[in-house]
């Protein structure tokens, strides 16, 4: 309610100024797309650009991108805006322009080739290990516990608890299972991507931060309302 209210205060806002806005709401349950953590996350963003990627992620952009089109008049319907979005993820326009993008703001271009061609860890550098977490029930994925992910990330260097606190690029969580996907007991869901010894806590932490249901319809949709 509190994010709905937030939402129409500022869509009214900015369409009082003539800007034609609207606003999304999606939950944050459970993280969006599958990486978290500097370089995971840029590997699947452009993933994403390249037409690959999760589903959900893919999803919320090309949603996103549509409403854009559409307040600004480049198509009449969403739907033609979905189309037009998917299509340039998948015909190479939009890595393509990422790319100019890169160039333009002083990045070499031979880096940039190594990034859209996928040679990730030629620029950016990896965690020295990764610790695979397997499932303790079988279920559909409904989420993963954003916070409880977050905090985590957070410890293993991801994030700032002050301004002054070093960020290592290399660490973080890759989740291998979007929701809606079944997962059995004893696969492996996740990865943990880290430089310093994980501990019992940490690895029970995440492992309970998977909620699994029995009925895939009762997986909770990303997007919840458009104003």
């Amino acid at each position: 309610a509190e994010a709905e209210q937030l939402a129409r205060s500022l869509s009214e806002n900015a369409n009082s100024l003539g800007i034609k806005t609207s606003a999304v709401i999606s939950h944050m349950n459970s993280p969006l797309g599958l990486a978290v953590g500097n370089s995971l996350e840029v590997i699947e963003s452009i993933d994403c650009l390249k037409g690959k990627g999760p589903r959900e992620l893919r999803e919320l952009v090309c949603y996103q991108g549509a409403i854009l089109l559409l307040n600004s008049g480049v198509v009449t319907t969403r739907e033609e805006g979905i189309n037009k979005i998917s299509e340039v993820l998948d015909d190479g326009s939009a890595i393509n322009k990422f790319g100019e993008m890169l160039e333009y703001q002083g990045v070499e271009k031979s880096v940039v080739n190594q990034l859209i061609e996928g040679d990730f860890y030629s620029v950016l550098k990896p965690a020295q290990s990764i610790k695979s977490i397997e499932s303790r029930l079988s279920g559909f994925m409904d989420f993963v516990d954003a916070e409880t992910v977050a905090v985590l990330a957070g410890r293993l260097g991801a994030g700032r608890v002050k301004s002054s606190d070093k960020i290592d690029h290399a660490v973080g969580i890759l989740l291998k299972k979007s929701p809606g996907d079944w997962v059995e007991k004893g696969e492996i869901w996740v990865e943990i991507h880290h430089n310093t010894p994980l501990t019992e806590h940490d690895i029970d932490e995440i492992s309970l931060s998977l909620k699994l249901v029995g009925d895939e319809s009762a997986v909770m949709q990303r997007i919840t309302k458009v104003i």
